[in-house]
């Protein structure tokens, strides 16, 4: 085409762009250009199983560009010092998502990634959220076989290449005959200045002494499965293809033991790792294997032979001496964080070894083609025939014999692997490491410290802040629990008293800004690993002691609920601790004859349930509440006797004269009481105890004989208790003689025309009394149901079923207390309250009272009576002049300068630095002053600061160009108290005359040059109408004259 042509083309083409508005920019908007995703965050996430994932979330780019979906980047970490280019060194795990998140489901167990997000514009795609890139690493070098102290060359031996020491003594480097030798340079310390003819090529100074710290060593797994290997023997091959702990690893002569790895990073933990045969690797190319050794590591046999020894690494923390002996090969690198190591025999060598120990030895005919020994604390000896191919890194290098190093440079990539605490910077955002399905339950965190906090505009809120648990399992979260304190005797069993209002938080604080004034909260702590929570800190329980004092009895009383149908009554005095609407139902027909309270605070209302128009229809007395709730503990379950002698089994089979008695205590299998017969229990005044696996009582009869004023029948019932028909036990007789303890598992009936005078006890089975029978003494059960039905008549002085239910059905009848978690009574039956039975088994009863209250974990948040918001106080500082005397000279500033308001409100601690002059609005301050200096460009350094203790020789103080007499008192000089109220429009001034006395922190300032004068209002003490008082405190100090003014600033201005 020619040039006239072209030219006429490319108008044409700037013809139709103008023509059709186009511009380059619109046609291609450069990838560069395009915005990114913002504020990439990752989490730890579990499934189900306990798996772990990981949840990417994103913002959508500003500038409000409208995209077309998003992909998802991922590159593995294999190490921190790892460099990435570009996204071509990233694997897209997933394309064109359409939401703000996504679910990396494929991550490995113990990988670490990075992430990156792209947003997509059509066929365009914008750079991402940001590449890895660690920054350099400073990796200590090894360009040369070094030794940071001393060189030692004997016999025949020799090091091929760069060789050095940090050292400047000449006495450092020694070689006892001319065949020792250095074939290569060397470097000496910076300050050395020697020769020596072993040394074949040039001889230089260091530029500075080498540093050679360790690696960082890593920490154990802990979170690993336990591993099972079969046992070997002889020609045997066994295998491992999962993570795990082993207790040992033991591979015997002729034994093959394959580690398998595939695509992942194999992590075996073992507490000893003793190789005599073969332990071969299976990995491909981006498989390995990662072996931890706790305590014993013997190789006399071959690890990963002729394998790639980047595929392994050994980790041994113990302190025993590791030995290679014999023939045995190591392909792979070896960290050893404190152990010596001996290389004997015909080793072969091919990796890495690492060590903090202080000695490495080596004889025999070993051949190391390892890339380094790196050992800055060790001193080398290396004899014999030992060779290494690679590079050497010790305090102290010895070579005897026919020893030789040849240097070989294939080092640096070796040592990248390992973290090295001089790394200069490593990005943490957008990184995350998987760690291993959790198996097990975290421990608990710290108990929390409660801080009480305000907000901006003085509202109240807690935080609440605690420190993570000391075990191994991993923690992926936290949660926060809280309690509302009614009652300082409120007791909790589990956290299903409490709300959950903060779930898996990450962070070790969390803000509870939902609380009420007046208000007390308890607070609990779990940890969570994926799935699992711990227990959690202690619960809200007060401390209670021992006590033979029961309870107040004083009601009948319900814990949870009251229902009455039928025409059923209750007579006395009732109450409940419940504030549950509808918790109280009173059918039509039914009456609570005496007061009734509910639950404090709570609405009598709506917690009654009622059929007829005015609730006093079935409420004889007053309505009303509770003071406080009410506390009704079990008393504690007595320990049955293991000591009593065995005696079978007891029946009253017929015999001649039909007399049975027991006389003695005893332990029995069964005792049976039938066909109408009689068992008397010889009581001798005292007390008989009696422990049964099965008592019953089927048409018989149990009498006391010998009771005396204090004999007593004490009765500890295993698995059954029946008592049927007409039988009685101690009819008649006095219901403080006879105690019954029941600690099976089935509910007991008794029912007939039976007869039973005495207290039981059951530990958690119900109780059913039913028919016609009597009962006169106490009823105590741990939970379950009491049933009272028919006819039956418990006269009682207590039946005590506080985490149970009782019921009251047909005509039964009870003459006594009642205490229940629920009361329910129907039909015709009637409750009476009555306390004339005493308490004397309540109180041989251990029972428990509350000592103290806990206040770890509470906290209270109070009511504030503050002002309205149009009594906010008020700051705006200003200087209307300021002169200072320095001297010969004369510096100071006339230009006004004001600090930005500052809003508070009293009760507030807020430490301020005020600038110049004051405004505020304030009852009685007062007010403490100090001063310095600042350089003329205002930039205030601590070493231009010096030390003047405020003298004033004059103090004048004025409200609204009117003396305000300031009264004498008992302050420092530099304090003045200022009486009065002082409000929006008022004008305070306070003219001060100053002489300054500077201490030993003087520092000389030019007189003759201006500066920047200030003063800080060190410590205002403020008192509001309420009593509050607010806080302030800075410092330094002056010369000269000034006058402060303060403003008095109208409060709804601030708004």
């Amino acid at each position: 085409m020619s040039i006239k042509r072209l030219i006429v083309f490319s108008l044409i083409i700037v013809m139709f762009a103008s023509l059709f508005c186009f511009t380059p920019a619109k046609i291609l908007l450069a990838e560069s250009a395009l915005p990114s995703p913002s504020a990439l965050d990752l989490s730890l996430r579990y499934d189900e199983q306990n798996k772990p994932y990981v949840r990417l979330t994103w913002e959508a780019p500003e500038g409000g560009q409208s995209t077309d979906g998003y992909n998802i980047y991922r590159v593995k970490i294999e190490n921190p010092q790892q460099v990435t280019l570009s996204l071509d060194d990233y694997e897209k795990i997933q394309e064109n998502i359409k939401n703000l998140y996504y679910d990396d489901l494929g991550a490995e167990y113990g990988c670490t990634y990075h992430y990156v997000v792209t947003a997509l514009y059509g066929a365009l795609e914008s750079e991402g959220s940001g590449l890895y890139n660690s920054g350099s690493a400073d990796v200590p070098p090894v360009d040369m076989v070094f030794a940071t102290d001393s060189i030692s060359l004997n016999g025949n031996s020799f090091i091929q290449g760069t060789a050095g020491t940090n050292s400047n003594e000449k006495d450092s480097v020694s070689f006892n005959n001319e065949n020792s030798r250095i074939i290569g340079d060397f470097y000496y310390g910076p300050e050395a200045n020697w020769n020596s003819n072993n040394i074949t090529g040039n001889i230089y100074n260091l530029p500075s002494v080498r540093n050679y710290p360790l690696p960082d060593f890593p920490a154990f797994p802990g979170s690993l499965p336990q591993g099972e290997i079969k046992r070997g023997f002889f020609g045997s091959t066994r295998t491992i293809s999962k993570d795990g702990y082993f207790d040992t690893i033991s591979v015997g002569n002729c034994e093959t033991l394959i580690i398998q790895s595939n695509n992942e990073t194999r992590i075996i933990r073992v507490g000893e790792l003793d190789i005599k045969g073969s332990l071969v690797l299976e990995t491909n190319q981006t498989g390995k294997v990662l072996i931890y050794v706790e305590d014993s590591l013997n190789i006399d046999g071959e690890i990963n032979n002729n394998g790639n020894p980047e595929k392994l690494t050994i980790y041994y923390a113990g302190n025993d001496e590791i030995k290679l002996a014999g023939n045995s090969v190591l392909s792979g690198t070896l960290y050893a964080e404190n152990s010596d190591i001996q290389l004997s025999g015909n080793n072969t060598i091919n990796g890495c070894i690492i060590t903090s120990g202080t000695s490495i030895k080596s004889s025999g005919n070993a051949d190391a083609r390892i890339s380094i020994i790196y050992a800055p604390n060790a001193h080398l000896d290396f004899s014999g025939n030992f060779n290494l191919f690679g590079t050497v890194v010790s305090k102290e290098l010895s070579l005897a014999g026919n020893a030789s190093i040849t240097y070989e440079s294939s080092t640096q990539s070796v040592l990248n692997q390992f973290d090295w605490g001089s790394v200069q910077s490593s990005p943490s955002d957008n990184i995350i490491t998987i760690p291993g399905p959790i198996l097990s339950v975290p421990d608990a965190p710290s108990k929390p410290v409660l801080t009480l906090m305000r907000d901006p505009e003085n509202k109240p809120y807690v935080n609440v802040a605690w420190e993570a648990p000391s075990g191994i399992t991993p923690v992926t979260g936290y949660n926060v629990y809280r309690l509302t304190i009614t009652d300082p005797l409120q007791r909790t069993s589990s956290l299903s008293d409490y709300e959950l209002i903060a779930e898996n938080i990450r962070s070790l604080s969390y803000d509870d800004k939902q609380v009420e004034e007046g208000k007390t909260y308890h607070y609990v702590i779990t940890a969570l690993s994926g799935i699992f929570e711990s227990g959690g800190t202690e619960l809200y329980f007060p401390l209670y002691g021992a006590s033979n004092n029961p309870p107040s009895l004083d009601m009948i009383f319900a814990m949870d609920s009251i229902t009455l149908t039928g025409s059923s009554k209750i007579i006395g005095d009732t109450g409940t601790n419940s504030t549950t609407p509808g918790s109280i139902d009173l059918g039509w027909s039914t009456k609570i004859d005496g007061n009734l309270l509910v639950g404090p605070q709570g609405d009598w209302s709506e917690i009654l349930k009622v059929y007829r128009d005015n609730p006093l229809d079935n409420v004889s007395g007053s309505i009303g509440n509770l003071d406080k709730i009410q506390e009704y503990p079990l008393p504690k379950y007595p320990e049955f006797p293991g000591d009593l002698p065995y005696r079978g089994n007891f029946s009253t089979d017929w015999v001649a004269g039909e007399y049975y008695l027991i006389d003695s205590d005893g332990y029995y299998d069964t005792i049976s009481v039938f066909a109408g017969r009689t068992l008397t229990i010889n009581l001798n005044y005292g007390t008989r105890i009696i422990r049964v696996k099965n008592l019953n009582i089927q048409q018989g009869h149990i009498v006391l004989k010998n009771a005396g004023q204090n004999g007593k029948l004490i009765l500890y019932v295993d698995n059954l208790f029946n008592l049927t028909g007409s039988s009685t036990i101690n009819n008649n007789g006095d219901y403080n003689r006879v105690n019954l303890y029941y600690s099976g598992d089935n509910s007991v009936t008794i029912i007939g025309t039976t007869k039973f005078y005495g207290s039981i006890y059951f530990k958690q089975a119900g109780l059913t009394l039913s028919g016609s029978n009597n009962f006169i003494g106490h009823i105590i059960s741990g939970s379950g149901l009491v049933e009272v039905s028919g006819a039956a008549y418990a006269t009682v002085g207590v039946v005590y079923v506080p985490n149970g239910t009782l019921s009251v059905l047909g005509s039964g009848k009870i003459k006594g207390i009642a205490v229940a978690a629920n009361i329910n009574v129907v039909g015709t039956s009637t409750i009476t309250f009555d306390d004339s039975i005493d308490y004397e088994f309540l109180e041989q009863l251990e029972w428990t009272q509350a000592i103290s209250t806990p206040s770890d974990n509470t906290i209270t948040i109070p009511i504030d009576e503050l002002p309205p918001i149009d009594m906010l106080l008020a700051f705006d500082f200003k200087v209307k002049t300021v002169t200072v005397n320095l001297g010969s000279g004369e510096s100071g500033g006339e230009d006004p300068e004001y600090l930005d308001q500052i809003k508070f409100l009293a009760g507030d601690y807020i430490p301020i630095e005020i600038s110049l002059s004051p405004n505020f609005t304030i009852l009685n301050p007062v007010i403490k002053l100090d001063l310095f200096l600042r350089d003329p460009d205002n930039d205030f350094e601590p070493t231009d600061q010096f030390d003047v203790f405020i003298e004033p020789t004059k103090t004048v103080v004025t409200k609204n160009d009117v003396p305000i007499s300031i009264p004498k008192m008992d302050y420092p000089y530099n304090i003045i108290a200022i009486p009065g109220e002082f409000l929006a429009g008022d004008t305070l001034k306070i003219d001060y005359t100053l002489k300054a006395i500077p201490t030993k922190n003087k520092v000389n300032y030019d007189i003759n040059k201006k500066h920047v004068v200030r003063f800080d209002i060190v410590e205002m003490l403020i008192t509001n109408k309420l009593g509050e008082q607010v806080l302030y405190v800075p410092t330094e100090e002056y010369v000269g004259n000034f006058t402060a003014e303060l403003i008095i600033v109208d409060p709804k201005i601030m708004q």
